[in-house]
């Protein structure tokens, strides 16, 4: 089973449900792309305004799989902590790219797998995103300049202003919280 990680700051409106939607880069869209398709599984064809094929894309999720909860977290005397559960501790945690699945305290199940630009994202998806306390009309605003604080250094451009590919990924969580682990 794969994860799929999450800022500190998601991760209680992940467990919440009050974030059901995340959104990933999709590495590899060459220019002129106007539309992505889905061909198989975990496949995706990019095609320029004509139709003609340009790439073949890959999402790492796909609708009906589940996977676990990846965040930054601790061992620490045989018991797992999650930073989110303590942000004030000052310590080395372990990055969520490296959590081990049995280190994970939750299950989600893909719903939904779809390409779009990042910039087609609407309010009500803000909303899905996890984003409260804004007003409405400045939701996208704020989203992008959240996505850009994640997102901005890496390679390839992947600013709000850039208006990337992503995948839309929806999510549902699969149980309750699973009980902290040990080791």
């Amino acid at each position: 089973m794969q994860g799929l990680g999450f800022t500190t700051h998601n991760v209680p409106l992940v467990l919440s449900g009050d974030k059901d939607v995340t959104r990933r880069m999709i590495k590899g869209v060459p220019d002129g792309t106007v539309r992505i398709a889905h061909s198989e599984r975990k496949l995706w064809s990019a095609f320029d305004a004509e139709g003609v094929f340009l790439a073949t894309c890959k999402c790492r999720y796909y609708p009906g799989e589940t996977v676990y909860l990846r965040e930054q977290w601790l061992l620490t005397d045989g018991e797992v902590l999650y930073r989110a559960d303590h942000p004030e501790r000052e310590c080395t945690w372990a990055t969520s790219r490296f959590m081990p699945e049995n280190a994970s305290r939750q299950l989600l199940s893909v719903a939904t797998v779809r390409p779009e630009r990042l910039q087609a994202i609407t309010a009500q998806d803000v909303l899905r995103e996890g984003v409260r306390g804004v007003d409405r009309g400045l939701l996208r605003d704020h989203f992008g300049r959240s996505w850009n604080e994640i997102n901005d250094s890496r390679k390839g451009g992947a600013s709000w202003e850039m208006d990337p590919w992503v995948f839309r990924i929806e999510v549902q969580r699969v149980q309750p919280e699973k009980k902290k682990n040990h080791g």
